[in-house]
């Protein structure tokens, strides 16, 4: 009974772990999926309790009150949203590295949150334009009476407002660093590993050594642990020889600053880290990559641990014996 609950359990962890993985690579489409099936949903309550309480019918007066009021209060949220995001753009981007902007400038929910809010803002400045005094069903607009484009602003003014709740959950996620080094680390691709002008694994090494230089070892395992397996896995998929080569050679030219650096600070769990991700880089590639890039790979570690037991760092002596087993096999 207790293998079966754990079985299940690690397969919901799988399947979360796939899902997330997926929406990493297609947030604009899992994003925009969820409005939809969000704004059907609202759309059914809304009509329900509508129809429950026969709020479809109103009056020129209280229709313009209404209205400019939503207008009015949505452009307020508007301003603040627009506000703590760039504030959250600068704390992160100080905390980490100016590189994370990217993060924020593609991220869908600010865009769709917007453009959301303005459609929202300009359709209740243009219903508000067209109503008149008199009876509202003598006014049509679009073809509809104007009672039924009055309905809809409401319903996308109560909407607008729901979705801020999922738009603050999302930057509030966004923050978290695991998350913001899976963001960067999708970028991750065969092709982009040798762009010169964006190279996506600078970002996540600049977040690795600022946590170096705080000795902040949590930031800076996770880093180099998601970096590695990225790397790692677009060099796999990769058929062309030579680009593995240099593929290959280029992260450990990275890997290698990083343990020198950390090397320099005398900080020994961070070096042996280096170490570790260098052995598993080593064994996830081994036989699938050119034995050059395997030798690079074994020279990178002889370095870095050699510049470590010269100063001594006994840890890191029996981190470089542990990788080079794990990927020599």
């Amino acid at each position: 009974m207790g293998d079966e609950k754990e079985d299940s359990t690690l397969s919901v962890k799988a399947i979360k772990e796939k899902y997330h993985n997926w929406e990493i690579r297609h947030l604009w489409a899992t994003r925009f999926l969820e409005y939809v099936l969000l704004f059907v949903a609202w759309f059914l309550i809304f009509y329900l309790i509508f129809s429950h309480y026969s709020l479809f019918n109103t009056e020129a007066t209280s229709a313009r009150y209404m209205l400019s009021a939503l207008v009015q209060s949505q452009a307020a949220i508007v301003a603040i949203v627009v506000s703590l995001t760039l504030i959250a753009v600068q704390l992160s981007a100080s905390a980490y590295s100016p590189r994370v902007i990217r993060i924020f400038r593609n991220n869908p929910d600010v865009w769709l949150l917007l453009g959301l809010y303005g459609l929202s803002i300009f359709y209740g400045l243009l219903i508000l334009k067209t109503i008149r005094d008199g009876d509202l069903k003598e006014i049509i607009l679009f073809n509809y009476p104007i009672e039924i484009h009055i309905i809809s602003a409401y319903f996308l003014g109560i909407f607008s407002f729901l979705m801020l709740f999922r738009y603050i959950l999302s930057i509030i996620d966004l923050l978290k660093l695991e998350n913001i080094i899976n963001r960067l680390a999708s970028d991750i691709t065969k092709d982009a590993l040798l762009n010169s002008k964006e190279n996506p694994i600078q970002p996540i090494m600049d977040i690795v050594h600022g946590s170096i230089m705080k000795y902040d070892f949590e930031t800076m395992r996770v880093g180099l642990k998601v970096v590695t397996k990225a790397v790692a896995g677009a060099m796999i998929n990769d058929i062309d020889l030579d680009r593995k080569k240099k593929n290959s050679r280029h992260f450990c030219d990275h890997l290698q600053r990083v343990g020198k650096l950390a090397i320099s600070k005398m900080d020994e769990e961070s070096t042996a880290e280096v170490i570790e991700n260098l052995g598993y880089f080593g064994e996830s590639t081994a036989g699938k990559t050119p034995e050059d890039a395997t030798r690079q790979i074994a020279w990178t570690i002889e370095t870095v641990g050699k510049a470590a037991t010269e100063k001594g760092l006994e840890k890191v002596t029996w981190q470089v014996a542990l990788s080079f087993k794990s990927f020599g096999r």
